[in-house]
């Protein structure tokens, strides 16, 4: 979460870009932050347990953790006009259409501000910092409760209320979700979802801070880097701070970074020696009438 924060604060303030004369730096929002475009990277001096070049089971000690990499680009925007402007783009041009219950893609992983179908907030509000705020508390709520991809969607689990099925009581789904109802039913440790009683309940109230359905009730990017640093420095008393294991699943080791995906990890035939990959050949012997 430290580096994802930094990064949008980064977005935010520009700090260190040197600007042309007469020009300013416009606040950028990443507007796509969800686990599937963030990678990571071992640190320089923490190279894991397998060490190079393939990384499949790395351990980093608990105060080396890997760098964190943010990816996809093509979706980030700043406002186009100036405040003092008589039309205004933000925040019309930078919703998506519908809610997210209409899209089974990545898209429907943003703030609930950036679909035009929102119910309970200022329509005119612009977008801002928050709508990355809410992409980094659910990033976290996914890596908590490890829950997969809605519907087998390659993205993964948008958050929803815990003992509720997401397709009616997901925190995007067109309805508002008031503060009271993420504070009793998000995280709690409520079958089936008991892992979340594992970690710290700083955590937790910091991922629902995250999360809230109104923007100006989210936390700000600087309180949450301050909450963070804090927690780091002085882990909760409870709670042991141990090492990080990062185990990449076989089919995932073809896309590591700079490797060229193989036409065996993409289902097709193997150019070396002709043979499929397991995953293809399993579904290929599969009874279309059994599934």
């Amino acid at each position: 979460m430290r580096d994802l924060d930094a990064a949008c604060i980064f977005f935010r303030d520009g700090a260190g870009v040197e600007m042309g004369p007469g020009k300013e730096w416009r606040p950028i929002r990443h507007m796509d932050m969800h686990l599937a475009n963030v990678f990571t990277e071992k640190n320089e001096d923490s190279m894991g347990s397998d060490g190079e070049p393939v990384f499949r089971k790395g351990t980093f000690p608990a105060e080396e953790f890997p760098r964190i990499i943010l990816s996809d680009f093509d979706q980030p925007c700043f406002d186009l006009q100036g405040p003092g402007d008589d039309y205004q783009d933000n925040p019309q041009h930078y919703r998506n259409n519908g809610t997210s219950a209409d899209l089974d893609n990545g898209a429907s992983l943003s703030a609930p501000e950036t679909y035009s179908n929102l119910t309970g907030e200022d329509r005119e509000r612009r977008l801002d910092s928050t709508v990355d705020v809410w992409s980094i508390g659910q990033i976290a709520w996914n890596l908590i409760l490890n829950v997969l991809g809605w519907r087998g969607a390659m993205h993964y689990q948008e958050p929803f209320l815990d003992g509720h099925g997401p397709d009616g009581e997901r925190l995007t789904n067109g309805e508002a979700c008031t503060d009271e109802n993420l504070d009793e039913g998000l995280l709690q440790g409520t079958a089936p979802l008991e892992v979340s009683a594992r970690y710290s309940n700083t955590l937790k109230i910091v991922v629902r801070l995250c999360l809230r359905y109104d923007q100006q009730g989210r936390i700000a990017l600087d309180d949450l880097r301050g909450i963070i640093d804090a927690s780091i420095a002085d882990p909760p008393p409870t709670q042991a701070v141990s090492d990080l294991m990062m185990i990449i699943p076989d089919d995932l080791e073809s896309m590591r970074r700079g490797h060229r995906r193989s036409a065996a990890g993409a289902g097709l035939d193997d150019e070396s020696d002709g043979r499929r990959s397991k995953k293809a050949r399993d579904s290929e012997s599969e009874d279309p009438e059994e599934t």
